[in-house]
């Protein structure tokens, strides 16, 4: 399930750096909340090929039969997007829209 191996090794080429954020639900600690991940790549081509095999991981995780840079699915929002810089792409998958659309905001200026 996910991706092949050759599709996750040329995934992580060029890899630089990462972070993940993760938020509760008003402090509800029991609910899977959100969660906002940012990645940083070499070279434009190397994010390219990051963000496409995020899609499809998303995709499969889903169990979508395809996703675009926005979609809903088991009540979650995810949004994946290769920012204005072009070597970093960011992941929200958050509980709520309103989450999604602020994360989006925030993360990609």
């Amino acid at each position: 399930r996910y991706n092949d191996d050759q599709s996750s090794l040329d995934a992580s080429r060029g890899w630089v750096s990462d972070r993940l954020l993760t938020y509760a639900i008003n402090g509800d600690l029991t609910r899977r909340g959100h969660a906002v991940l940012q990645t940083q790549w070499k070279t434009p081509e190397q994010a390219a090929v990051f963000a496409k095999a995020l899609r499809e991981s998303l995709r499969q995780f889903y169990d979508q039969g395809s996703v675009s840079d926005a979609f809903t699915a088991e009540g979650r929002f995810v949004r994946t997007q290769v920012l204005k810089d072009k070597v970093s792409v960011l992941m929200i998958d958050a509980a709520t829209d309103g989450f999604a659309k602020e994360a989006q905001r925030v993360f990609s200026p």
